[in-house]
């Protein structure tokens, strides 16, 4: 393993996303851009798969939660 620098713009988890799968840094912000268009594509998929997990979690931890409720988070 070798310790190498990241860019400390913001993005620095995708940079090093990139670079311990590609061994490139993302100096174009591709990989960020390409995210956010994802995301915002898939944006009902993710808000609903999300949802699911955070209530298996909250069941896992004993959380009382209301599913209706996790619309209002934002």
């Amino acid at each position: 393993m070798n310790i190498c620098c990241i860019i400390g713009n913001g993005n620095c988890l995708l940079h090093a996303v990139l670079i311990a799968m590609l061994g490139i840094h993302d100096s174009n912000l591709y990989l960020r851009d390409r995210l956010a268009q994802f995301m915002d594509e898939n944006k009902d998929i993710l808000k609903n798969h999300w949802r699911i997990e955070r209530l298996k979690s909250d069941k896992i931890y004993g959380i009382s939660s209301e599913d209706s409720k996790l619309d209002d988070v934002r």
